[in-house]
C-alpha cells in the first residue's frame, strides 16, 4: 500500500524501526541515541566492520531529518540493512 502511494519515507521508518528493534533484543543495545558509542558497540556485538556500521548509523540518522525521500534512497537504506543481516 504504501509503496503504491510513493510514501518511501514511511517504508523506510517502517524498515529502521524494525532493524532497532532487533539490535536492541538480538545484542542488547539502546537504539535511543545513534552514535559514536552505539556504533562502536553495535560493530563489536555483532562482528560487522566499524566502517560498515558507520555507513549504516549514518543513513538511519540522516533519514530522521527529511520530509521525504526519493525511492532509491529506499532502496539504498534496504539494502544496507539487508547487508547487515546478511553478514552477520
Amino acid at each position: 500500500m504504501y509503496y503504491h502511494q510513493a510514501d518511501h519515507l514511511n517504508i523506510a521508518q517502517k524498515k529502521v524501526n524494525h532493524f532497532l528493534a532487533f539490535v536492541r533484543e538480538k545484542f542488547g543495545l539502546k537504539t535511543n541515541i545513534l552514535d559514536d558509542s552505539f556504533t562502536k558497540d553495535l560493530s563489536a556485538k555483532s562482528g560487522i566492520s566499524i566502517d560498515e556500521v558507520k555507513k549504516l548509523v549514518a543513513e538511519l540518522n540522516e533519514l530522521e531529518t527529511r520530509g521525504a525521500i526519493a525511492e532509491s534512497t529506499l532502496w539504498r537504506i534496504n539494502n544496507k540493512i539487508e547487508d547487515f543481516y546478511a553478514n552477520l
